[in-house]
């Protein structure tokens, strides 16, 4: 709801290859899932896990932020200041990927709560890009071009018809009306 400071859950999305990073390494295509699911304390990756190819993701919201899930063994380039933060953009392998996104937080901006009120709705821009390991382009005649998938999706936020506020001067500078006469107000706020 509108003013509502709690975030809410958005949902999640999954990364997943379809060709298999066809110009990558073997040991990326055939390892790579295995060899990031043993990682911890004191397990060093790989060498050739450095030139496997990752995911570049970045995640937008008009008026609002976002929050990942994870961000655990993903390098953010972009957001990185606090939780909730509008734009973050990240490079991680898809297993990473898929962690971090796996529920995505949605909270309305404290410094605008009220953004609803006569605007409309919040759109929210997820997109994923490979960095051109995906191999080739549409026609298969430039390899290397990168490939990108992007979700926009509208979250709804319900106006709020609050009560109007009214705000009384300080106890030091009391309202005084005189008996049996006309008070005027020359000024109010709502």
């Amino acid at each position: 709801f509108e003013g509502q400071s709690e975030p809410i859950l958005l949902g999640g999305m999954v990364a997943k290859i379809v060709d298999e990073y066809e110009s990558s390494r073997f040991e990326c295509r055939k390892l790579l899932s295995a060899a990031l699911g043993n990682r911890g304390e004191g397990v060093t990756d790989p060498s050739w896990v450095e030139e496997c190819p990752r995911l570049n993701v970045r995640m937008s919201a008009n008026n609002g932020f976002l929050a990942l899930n994870s961000r655990e063994f993903i390098e953010i380039y972009l957001g990185s200041e606090s939780t909730f933060f509008s734009p973050i953009a990240f490079l991680g392998y898809a297993i990473d990927v898929n962690s971090a996104m796996r529920m995505i937080r949605y909270q309305v901006n404290p410094n605008n709560p009220y953004f609803n009120s006569n605007l409309g709705t919040e759109v929210v821009t997820l997109s994923v890009t490979d960095q051109g390991f995906s191999g080739s382009d549409s026609t298969g005649e430039f390899d290397g071009t990168g490939a990108e998938s992007k979700l926009t999706f509208i979250v709804s936020i319900e106006p709020v018809n609050n009560l109007p506020i009214i705000t009384v001067p300080r106890a030091s500078d009391p309202i005084q009306v005189n008996e049996n006469g006309e008070a005027q107000l020359s000024r109010a706020s709502l």
